[in-house]
C-alpha cells in the first residue's frame, strides 16, 4: 500500500512539473489552430465569392440568351404579324376597289322632267332631264366618271322595276299609266355604272289626288274619247280636259242609269278626280250634273172690275 502511494506520489510530482511545457505547448498549438481558421476562412470566403462571381456570369449569360432568344421570337411575330396585316390590308382595298368598281351605286334623288318613257307596265324605262340632282358628284369617288354621273341637264335612263313604288305629288299611290311626258318628276335610286339610275321610288309631282271639286260648264264633247272640256266658273279663262272611262260615277238629277251619253254641252257640273296641274287633265272619279236654275214664275198683275153705274130716265 505504501508502495502504491509513492509510486502515485511520484507520478503526481511529474506530472505537475510538466504542467508548464504542456501550457506552453497547447498555447503554441491554440495559436496556430486560430491562424489556420482565419486563413481558412479567408480561403473559404474567397472560394464563395469566386462560386458567387461564376453564378452570375452564368446567370448573365443564360438571361442574355433568353433575352436574345425572346427577342428574335418577338421580331418573328411582329414580322409575321405585319406580313398579315399587309395582306389583310391588300385584300381589304381589293375588296373596297372591287366593291367601288360594281357598287358606286349611292342613293341619289334626282329632279327633272320626263321626256320619254318605254311603256306603261313594269319593267320599263323613263328618260328624264335633270334639272338637280343630290348629293353632287364628289372628287373621291376615283371609279365614277363624271361624265356619266347624271349631273344638271344631262340626260338619264331611270329604270323601273316591280318593286319601284309610283306615287303622286302627296304621295298617293299611282302608276306609269297616270304619268304623262312633259311631267315633273322626283327619282330616289341607286347609281349604276353606266350612268343609269335603278329607281326605288318614282313621284310625278304634277298629278294629285285632290277632294277640291271644279265647278264648271261643258264646253265641248268628244263621244269617242269619252272626255269633254270643262271652263270653270270662277274663271272663264281655265279650261280643263275631263276623262272619264269605265269607273267614273256619273250622277244626273232625274236620271237613274246614268252615263257619259246623258251629258250635254252646257251642263253645269262638278268634278272630283286625279288632277294633273301641268296638262290641265282632271281623270274623273265622279262628274255631277247640277240642277239647273229655274226662274220662279213672274206672280200674275190682278185685274180690276169696273163699277157699275145708275142713268135716270125722264118722264
Amino acid at each position: 500500500m505504501k508502495r502504491i502511494f509513492t509510486t502515485v506520489t511520484i507520478i503526481a510530482l511529474s506530472l505537475f512539473q510538466a504542467l508548464p511545457a504542456l501550457a506552453m505547448e497547447a498555447s503554441s498549438t491554440v495559436s496556430v489552430t486560430t491562424t489556420n481558421r482565419g486563413q481558412v476562412m479567408k480561403d473559404l470566403r474567397h472560394d464563395i465569392n469566386e462560386k458567387r462571381k461564376e453564378v452570375r456570369d452564368e446567370l448573365k449569360d443564360k438571361m442574355k440568351a433568353v433575352r436574345n432568344e425572346i427577342k428574335d421570337k418577338m421580331k418573328e411575330v411582329q414580322d409575321e404579324f405585319r406580313g398579315k396585316m399587309k395582306d389583310v390590308r391588300d385584300e381589304f382595298k381589293e375588296k373596297r376597289d372591287e366593291m367601288k368598281h360594281k357598287l358606286i351605286r349611292r342613293e341619289l334623288m334626282l329632279h327633272g322632267e320626263l321626256t320619254a318613257m318605254s311603256g306603261v307596265t313594269a319593267p320599263a324605262t323613263l328618260t328624264v332631264k335633270v334639272s338637280d340632282v343630290r348629293p353632287d358628284f364628289h372628287k373621291q369617288w376615283e371609279l365614277v366618271s363624271s361624265s356619266t354621273f347624271p349631273g344638271k341637264d344631262k340626260i338619264v335612263t331611270v329604270k323601273v322595276d316591280a318593286k319601284t313604288k309610283v306615287v303622286r305629288r302627296f304621295n298617293g299611290k299611282s302608276g306609269l299609266d297616270e304619268l304623262t311626258v312633259g311631267d315633273t318628276m322626283q327619282i330616289v335610286g341607286r347609281l349604276n355604272e353606266d350612268g343609269s339610275v335603278s329607281a326605288r321610288v318614282v313621284k310625278d309631282d304634277s298629278i294629285q289626288m285632290t277632294h277640291r271639286v271644279y265647278h264648271g260648264t261643258i264646253g265641248s264633247l268628244d263621244a269617242t274619247a269619252k272626255s269633254f272640256s270643262l271652263t270653270l266658273m270662277s274663271s272663264s279663262s281655265v279650261a280643263f280636259m275631263v276623262k272619264t272611262d269605265s269607273n267614273t260615277k256619273f250622277m244626273i238629277p232625274g236620271v237613274t242609269s246614268t252615263s257619259f251619253a246623258n251629258l250635254k254641252v252646257g251642263d253645269k257640273v262638278w268634278i272630283r278626280g286625279i288632277v294633273n296641274t301641268r296638262t290641265k287633265i282632271i281623270d274623273a272619279n265622279v262628274v255631277k250634273v247640277k240642277l239647273p236654275v229655274v226662274a220662279p214664275a213672274p206672280a200674275p198683275t190682278p185685274t180690276s172690275t169696273p163699277t157699275p153705274t145708275s142713268t135716270a130716265s125722264s118722264t
